[in-house]
């Protein structure tokens, strides 16, 4: 079993996960004509670039609030996620990978 530690190591701020997400996030908000702040609202804004770059990966609570707003669930971005490392590790582009709708 991980520590705390060893879990946020492994998945926190910083990581593929952590980026991928944060992408996957941007780039939904983004096509909606969403901005930070109404995406994170009762969220700080800062609190949603921090996702987006990848310095924090949001808790569920947070994911399943976001997702709502984008008109998605959290299972759907975490797919996406999913395919973008998929193909990261198979040394493509993140860029490249085919995202699910």
């Amino acid at each position: 079993m991980l520590s705390t530690i060893a879990k946020q190591s492994n998945a926190g701020g910083g990581t593929a996960f952590a980026l991928a997400l944060g992408t996957e996030i941007r780039r939904r908000r983004i096509e909606l004509g969403l901005s930070q702040a109404s995406l994170g609202r009762p969220l700080s804004r800062a609190y949603i670039s921090s996702v987006e770059t990848g310095r924090l990966t949001p808790s569920l609570p947070s994911l399943l609030l976001i997702a709502k707003r984008l008109n998605s669930t959290a299972a759907a971005i975490l797919s996406s996620v999913d395919v973008t490392l998929a193909e990261v590790a198979r040394g493509g582009s993140p860029n490249q990978a085919a995202i699910p709708r």
